[in-house]
């Protein structure tokens, strides 16, 4: 099993979020449970944003074409993969969902919001067809970022960019991929799930105030605290290989 996942090297003076500390701890959580697995965590340039209009959506499609391109080399490896966000913590072993029949899973959250799905982890097998669903999922990527009238009505029903265009594809499918629905709350936890976490939960997405809690060093609390203490716990075990 292989996992990619990369932060952007933004410079400092854009005061973002520390996304060089998220992707370090997670990389760490990630060899810590699953120590067999191909961990790819990188960090890479960000795309020119010179002259971009929609300058988040721009680096959703360029995030996007690095993850087809990974697609394409474990293909060629034979091997199953994991792309992730790097905002993300590993708390378990994700390999037995390769056992399941599938192409492309994908998260459901269970929550009845309004956005269905989150983009954070995707899972897909190397055959032909995941291949296929990659290079067409870049392929409305790219036009919902060209086109805003086209992007518009499937951003409100799915959010951002990435989700937009996979939603698309949910509701028009390719032809011959056989997608798999896995819930938030085991296997890319989000904001409706930190607080129900559980043994069996192998990824949270560490993501809007929860990644800020955390960078901040607040202390655990509320329905964020699960969360916070698995992330405390990892961050703890990176400070402690580095002494």
């Amino acid at each position: 099993m292989r996992v990619e996942t990369f932060a952007f090297n933004y410079p400092s003076q854009l005061k973002r979020l520390d996304y060089h500390r998220l992707i370090e701890v997670f990389e760490y959580s990630l060899h810590h449970h699953v120590p067999d697995a191909d961990i790819r965590a990188r960090i890479i340039e960000p795309p020119d944003h010179r002259g971009a209009v929609k300058i988040p959506f721009l680096s959703n499609t360029y995030k996007l074409a690095f993850w087809v391109a990974a697609v394409e080399e474990a293909y060629l490896d034979g091997e199953n993969l994991i792309l992730s966000d790097s905002d993300m913590l590993c708390t378990g072993n994700p390999e037995p969902v390769f056992e399941r029949e599938f192409d492309i899973a994908y998260t459901v959250r269970d929550d009845h919001t309004n956005i269905p799905l989150n983009g954070g982890v995707v899972y897909v097998k190397p055959t032909e067809a995941a291949r296929r669903f990659m290079q067409e999922w870049l392929k409305i990527d790219e036009r919902m970022y060209e086109d805003w009238n086209f992007h518009q009505p499937w951003r409100i029903k799915y959010a951002g960019q990435n989700q937009a265009s996979f939603g698309y594809l949910l509701e028009n499918p390719v032809e011959g991929v056989t997608l798999l629905e896995l819930p938030t709350r085991i296997y890319n936890a989000v904001n409706t799930d930190w607080h129900r976490i559980g043994s069996d939960t192998v990824f949270i997405h560490i993501k809007s105030q929860l990644r800020k809690a955390v960078l901040r060093g607040e202390p655990p609390t509320g329905t964020m605290r699960p969360a916070m203490l698995k992330w405390y716990e990892e961050r703890d075990r990176v400070e402690g290989a580095v002494r």
